[in-house]
């Protein structure tokens, strides 16, 4: 019988080992062998996928980048990080009158 070996000294033989030479692995499961599953930010998406690694809200950038929430308070649609206005369900940016005040001629002698 031949020796089937352990490249890796990890007491899995290499012939049922998927990962032969890496020791702290025996199956490749998300990064691969070689590449630890480490989380830095403890948000479930190992750090070789998640592109934003240290935010635990985000995996990836979304629309306002990583460590800034896509979050859009008055709901009108655009990312508070995009919105002069981000309290301003009307406006997403501030015109002539400022945030909450309508920019509307009511009277029309303008």
């Amino acid at each position: 019988v031949e020796d089937a070996g352990d490249a890796d000294n990890d007491n899995i033989l290499d012939c049922i080992d998927k990962c032969p030479n890496d020791p702290a692995k025996s199956e490749p499961l998300t990064c691969g062998c070689g590449e630890l599953e480490t989380d830095t930010d403890g948000d479930g998406m190992p750090d070789c996928i998640d592109t934003c690694p240290k935010d635990n809200g985000k995996s990836a950038p979304g629309i306002c980048g990583c460590g800034i929430a896509d979050t859009d308070a008055d709901a009108d649609g655009t990312p508070d990080c995009q919105d002069a206005c981000p309290n301003d369900q009307n406006k997403t940016l501030a015109g002539i009158c400022g945030c909450g005040v309508s920019d509307d001629d009511s009277d029309g002698d303008n």
